[in-house]
């Protein structure tokens, strides 16, 4: 696995449960973050982007193509969607512009899975948080220097929510891109 679209693939090619977890293990171990950030965009109700058809990569032209698009350029064409800073032509201009930066792989296997909000992949939050919760335990967490300020002191606490299980993927992936 080198990239969230070889994540989604992989957990969309297992059937066991418990075979997904440890993909999601491997992943968070390899330090794919960009797969768990778009797992908290993609699985956050609260979260919407305000489009219903997203631009599909039909065939890719791989000779000479050189992937310029980033997980961060990702995070801002989100974060101007859920803010509505883009609709209409203008977000569908922006998105088709996106998905050209991309290589087919990468667009259609995961970000364009996250704008539509579903990974298809056949995992929940609850199984991600299950993961999380496992791997990166508060103390763990403290030390990254983009979730010292915004830790809750408890694991039980969520400003947003009143169930703390879906705490771990909305409240400290959020440096994650």
């Amino acid at each position: 696995m080198k990239n969230a679209a070889d994540v989604v693939i992989a957990l969309q090619n297992t059937s066991g449960r418990l075979d997904k977890e440890q993909i999601l293990r491997d992943a968070w171990k390899l330090g794919i973050t960009e797969f768990f950030a778009g797992a908290r965009l993609a699985y956050d109700a609260m979260t919407t982007f305000g489009v219903k058809k997203v631009p599909l990569i039909a065939e890719a032209d791989v000779a000479g193509f050189v992937t310029t698009g980033t997980a961060h350029g990702f995070a801002a064409l989100a974060q101007n969607l859920i803010k509505r800073q883009l609709t209409g032509n203008a977000a569908r201009d922006a998105l088709s512009a996106a998905a050209d930066t991309y290589t087919q792989h990468i667009w259609n296997g995961f970000y364009r899975r996250v704008l539509l909000k579903d990974l298809k992949c056949g995992v929940t939050e609850a199984t991600i948080n299950k993961v999380l919760t496992e791997m990166a335990s508060p103390a763990a967490l403290m030390k990254s220097r983009c979730l010292a300020a915004s830790w809750p002191r408890t694991a039980t606490t969520c400003p947003r929510r009143s169930r703390a299980s879906r705490c771990w993927i909305a409240r400290w992936m959020v440096c994650a891109f």
